[in-house]
């Protein structure tokens, strides 16, 4: 065991590797908590921490994306993605030349990379293409300001980028790597977060204003937001697709918080799973709270037959990482 995991103070990505014998989880210093830099691996089956890796190129690293024996890691205050092998559990490649990258997905052939670079927040952003075999970044395409986020269509012909300071999203040909459109959201959902694609090709967008978040749709293949969205009186931070592709549902990472809290206040909230269910027309039918998780929600990560959830915790301390939901 690599060290007592209630040293970990700050989990916020997290991935699960292919066979779901492993979870890496990022810890990192987001929000003025300072842990050390570092990825820890822990042993879903014999459910303890088998390791805790650090290196030179992890500078608040935020996001955990596997593919293969990779795990590729986003440096979100520097210049770099470090890729770790699972074999050895060793950082084997930094690659260098991104702009404050936040989130990476992988190509369904493992070959390509698109990382959203947030940069400064005031200038245009850049999703970067990445040859994943050479290690060498073969195009940088501009989107708007602040991309955080991205996410992949089944098909793999669309990449669809929340772009957060700019409220816009960016849709992107992933063979021609073009952007072919920018979708305005409505311009009083706030902030748009995090992003999800179904196996219908309905793409999902969570945003943040104040104390609410917003859930908006665009249909990919017209490239059309639909209305009205949906609003939830909770600040929310990730989606989860239900394992039935044939139902229109959607779960929400949330927190009850009660009273008016900060977007960085967020300990004082009680985690919970919201369920929405949509209509034929993808108008909401209705939405409830379904589960509560404990402690604070940071990211989570569904297993391959997207039967049962692993959420880590945020900004607290936990003696087990491994909270599973059933859903």
């Amino acid at each position: 065991m690599a060290e007592n995991p209630l040293s970990i103070l700050n989990q916020y990505g997290v991935a699960i590797t292919p066979a779901e014998k492993y979870l890496y989880i990022v810890n990192n210093q987001y929000y003025g908590i300072i842990p050390q830099d570092s990825v820890y691996v822990y042993d879903l089956i014999n459910e303890q921490f088998v390791a805790k890796i650090t290196n030179a190129s992890f500078k608040t690293p935020s996001t955990a994306t596997i593919f293969g024996r990779r795990v590729y890691i986003t440096n979100s205050d520097s210049t770099t993605i470090s890729i770790i092998d699972t074999a050895t559990n060793q950082v084997i490649k930094v690659i260098d030349g991104f702009k404050n990258p936040y989130r990476i997905v992988v190509s369904a052939d493992g070959k390509t990379g698109f990382v959203c670079n947030y940069g400064n927040g005031i200038a245009l952003g850049t999703v970067s293409v990445v040859n994943l075999e050479t290690f060498t970044i073969k195009k940088n395409i501009s989107v708007e300001v602040g991309p955080c986020n991205c996410a992949l269509s089944s098909d793999g012909k669309k990449l669809c980028v929340t772009n957060y300071i700019s409220k816009f999203i960016s849709i992107i040909d992933a063979n021609s790597l073009i952007v072919v459109r920018t979708v305005p959201l409505s311009a009083n959902v706030g902030n748009p977060f995090n992003i999800n694609i179904d196996s219908n090709q309905m793409c999902y967008i969570l945003s943040i204003l104040s104390s609410n978040s917003y859930v908006s749709v665009i249909d990919l293949s017209t490239s059309t937001l639909l209305l009205p969205y949906a609003t939830i009186n909770n600040i929310c931070y990730g989606i989860v697709f239900s394992s039935n592709p044939n139902l229109k549902q959607i779960y929400l990472l949330t927190y009850n918080k009660n009273t008016t809290l900060s977007f960085i206040n967020i300990n004082q909230g009680v985690p919970e799973l919201l369920l929405i269910q949509y209509k034929n027309d993808y108008t909401v039918e209705y939405y409830s709270t379904i589960i509560k998780i404990c402690p604070v929600i940071g990211n989570a990560i569904l297993t391959y037959d997207k039967k049962f959830l692993y959420v880590t915790a945020y900004g607290t301390r936990l003696s087990n990482t491994n909270n599973l939901v059933e859903l």
